[in-house]
């Protein structure tokens, strides 16, 4: 049963291979653009730095489309933040719903191929000024909206409470934390262009992830992507370059450990139980052989009689052939044969 049950565990953690991530891996290279918190005195300032680089990079030779976001899929990265639903009783942030918040550029969620189900995407047209605009997964939808079109409805960020944001689009879920995972995917997206400072009105710089979708092998375009940057401004330094399929293997590398640690005691479990089998037949094999029936015939004879061959010891004196004692028994064979008196030490008359 046990070996059963690590072949069942083996198959379930072999099929997170097939999980659907909700975006799509291939020919997606992402690199982390390291910003120290005090570099961009204001929103805008960082929110311009990181058009420029878009810019710059979607031109390049083999690029299909570009953008930034504060945290990938898979990563576990990213805020949560609870968030009051319009024409909803307003509670205490206590007792406010959370979600997962992501802050994207436009052309993003196109760079990941993160399925658009519903309403419109992100534009350049989504800056401060402008109405606040987000994009929903759709269990978020289904959490808030689960009879209603989410489209259209208000919502209020408790971080950002200065803007209330409408929802123009519902994209897919997307896996989070592992491929694994199983917790509601409830994520919102706001755009880059409507970053502002939090509640509090304190500002800090930070970093985020660009992600490049190319036409060919998305390593040939990291020297490129690298030179784009460095012109733009050399102080700032990409980190974790790697493809997204990359992002996926690692995400998987726990569950490759205990595949292989299952394997493992399951294939020892399978070569003990074959040697305890082999043991049993041999054995049973050595004891129907001809040879071994004899000598266990021969040696239930001679219990019977005794154990020493059917003789009895030690030996008794013979009586003679009338049955009396005292009368001398000789042997019927010559040689060595001892023969009995009645008597020991007393010799009979002629």
């Amino acid at each position: 049963m046990r070996l059963i049950g690590a072949g069942l565990l083996i198959r379930s953690l072999w099929m997170l291979r097939g999980v659907n991530p909700g975006f799509d891996p291939d020919h997606v290279i992402t690199m982390f653009l390291s910003i120290p918190s005090t570099k961009f005195t204001t929103p805008q300032r960082q929110i311009s730095f990181y058009d420029r680089v878009l810019r710059r990079v979607q031109v390049l030779p083999g690029v299909q489309s570009d953008g930034v976001i504060d945290a990938l899929p898979l990563t576990g990265g990213g805020s949560h933040q609870p968030v009051q639903i319009e024409g909803r009783t307003v509670q205490a942030m206590a007792d406010q719903p959370e979600v997962d918040v992501r802050l994207i550029s436009p052309r993003c969620r196109s760079a990941m191929h993160i399925p658009l189900l519903r309403g419109r995407d992100l534009n350049d047209s989504d800056v401060a000024g402008r109405p606040g605009v987000v994009l929903v997964s759709r269990s978020m939808a289904r959490q808030f909206w689960p009879n209603e079109d989410p489209i259209g409805k208000h919502l209020t960020m408790y971080f950002f409470p200065q803007m209330t944001r409408e929802v123009v689009g519902v994209v897919a879920d997307v896996k989070d934390d592992a491929l694994s995972q199983t917790r509601s995917a409830s994520m919102l997206y706001m755009p880059l262009g409507q970053l502002s400072a939090s509640r509090d009105g304190q500002w800090q710089s930070f970093g985020m992830s660009l992600a490049v979708r190319t036409r060919t092998d998305p390593r040939s375009v990291i020297s490129a992507i690298t030179n784009a940057v460095n012109e733009i401004d050399s102080e700032v330094p990409l980190l974790y370059v790697k493809t997204m399929q990359n992002t996926i293997d690692e995400s998987l590398l726990q569950q490759r450990f205990t595949i292989l640690l299952l394997s493992g005691f399951a294939g020892l479990a399978l070569l003990l139980a074959a040697v305890g089998i082999y043991s049993v037949l041999a054995l049973r094999g050595a004891l129907a052989s001809p040879r071994n029936r004899d000598s266990h015939g021969a040696g239930r004879a001679d219990s019977r009689c005794g154990g020493h061959g059917g003789s009895r010891w030690p030996p008794v004196p013979q009586q003679s052939e009338y049955g009396k004692p005292g009368s001398r028994v000789s042997s019927n064979h010559t040689g060595t044969e001892p023969h009995f008196s009645g008597f020991p030490n007393q010799q009979t008359s002629e």
